[in-house]
């Protein structure tokens, strides 16, 4: 019902080895605070088996200091994060899928076309993506820093191009193309992880 709007989890399959499974679970408004409360990530752990990869990417929502449903700010703690804060939450994805025998792979969140400044596109949520940084080195997981990928690749495209990838609404959902740019992106990195059972599939 949003279409043009899409989300990268919805075409990553095509850009992996045809034996790889992807089930997207990503649902627009939800910010790592409200997806754990609704009971989404049980579900997601209820199902997943060892071996498998849980791929977590939050940020934007959680930023939203007015909407108490979705707030999690950072606390700019990994050691010994605040209840409460979005730190306290990855942790809750991560341990959740390690207890499984899952590998979680921390994604740095999207930028907007509005993360564009001095003429060049520019890091947003920085605060946010650090965050997922510094959880995915104390756990030593990877973390795929789409936020500074994108826009290196967003400014070789230009501003002008660049507005295809979002739909006209609000600039920061991505229509169908920008979305199998950012899979794409994200693929490219999998295949660069050391250890990583789905880089094998992408050789």
């Amino acid at each position: 019902s949003y279409a043009p709007q899409q989300g990268w989890g919805a075409y990553l399959a095509d850009y992996l080895d045809s034996s790889v499974s992807v089930s997207n679970r990503a649902i627009a408004g939800r910010s790592s605070k409200s997806f754990y409360d609704n009971g989404r990530l049980d579900t997601i752990l209820g199902e997943i088996k060892a071996g498998d990869y849980l791929m977590v990417q939050f940020g934007i929502n959680d930023s939203a200091a007015s909407n108490a449903e979705r707030y999690a700010p950072v606390c700019g703690s990994a050691t010994n994060p605040t209840n409460g804060s979005f730190e306290f939450y990855i942790e809750k994805y991560v341990e959740g899928a390690l207890d499984k025998g899952a590998t979680p792979i921390l994604v740095t969140t999207v930028i907007g076309l509005k993360a564009y400044s001095g003429g060049k596109f520019v890091n947003s949520y920085g605060n946010y993506c650090q965050a997922m940084k510094d959880i995915a080195a104390k756990y030593n997981i990877p973390c795929i820093d789409l936020n500074t990928l994108i826009a290196d690749i967003y400014d070789e495209m230009g501003q002008e191009a660049v507005k295809a990838c979002f739909t006209d609404a609000d600039w920061t959902h991505t229509s169908e193309k920008g979305a199998r740019i950012n899979a794409e992106v994200v693929a490219g990195q999998i295949a660069q992880l050391k250890g990583c059972k789905l880089k094998k599939l992408l050789e």
